[in-house]
């Protein structure tokens, strides 16, 4: 009967400790392009729709650029990433791409830094979105604003990666410090 006893405890604390932290990463690429949305094949990054100029003017939620990552949830957030693969961002010369995101609770757009590529290169810049935690469990919805400055630049994306990490909700914590107990209350049991 001890050793029934045992087995649930044991299958308790293997949950738990195999939950402590959580990586989640929603890729948005050409592979899963949504209606609206231009991320460009590499090899073909530089045509038509793909490279894009600042065609609506106006800023995030005019049109220039906008997607949605996946909702993310379970877990208390403990960091969040924004990772933006761009190609032919011309910050060194003056070119500007602004990127927002939105904040549901305020309705509205908040700017959380520029693109910072090279001529002609591929590039990765990460923006901290670990503030924007509930907007995550909505679904991360991201605007760049191409050519801000008004220079006559273009800007090609290639991948966006919203990497969140997670540690379980209290509950869990719960179910372990219970399993534990019952391992305490089972040794003492022995011991006597």
């Amino acid at each position: 009967m001890k050793k029934l006893l045992f087995i649930p405890l044991l299958f308790t604390l293997f949950i738990n400790f195999s939950t402590a932290a959580v990586v989640t990463v929603d890729t948005k690429n050409s592979s899963n392009n949504a209606a609206g949305e231009f991320f460009g094949p590499v090899g073909g990054h530089t045509a038509s729709p793909f490279y894009r100029f600042d065609d609506m003017g106006g800023g995030p939620g005019s049109g220039d650029w906008e997607y949605i990552h996946n909702a993310i949830v379970g877990g208390t957030i403990t960091s969040a990433s924004l990772d933006i693969t761009s190609y032919d961002v011309d910050f060194a010369a003056g070119e500007v791409d602004t990127v927002s995101v939105w904040d549901y609770s305020a309705v509205a757009w908040v700017e959380i830094g520029d693109l910072a590529g090279t001529n002609n290169g591929f590039n990765t810049d990460s923006f901290d979105v670990l503030g924007f935690a509930d907007d995550i469990a909505m679904g991360l919805r991201v605007a760049i604003n191409i050519d801000a400055a008004g220079g006559g630049w273009a800007v090609s994306l290639t991948q966006s990666d919203l990497n969140v990490t997670a540690v379980p909700e209290p509950s869990t914590w719960l179910l372990m410090g219970l399993g534990l107990a019952g391992l305490v209350a089972l040794r003492k049991k022995k011991a006597v």
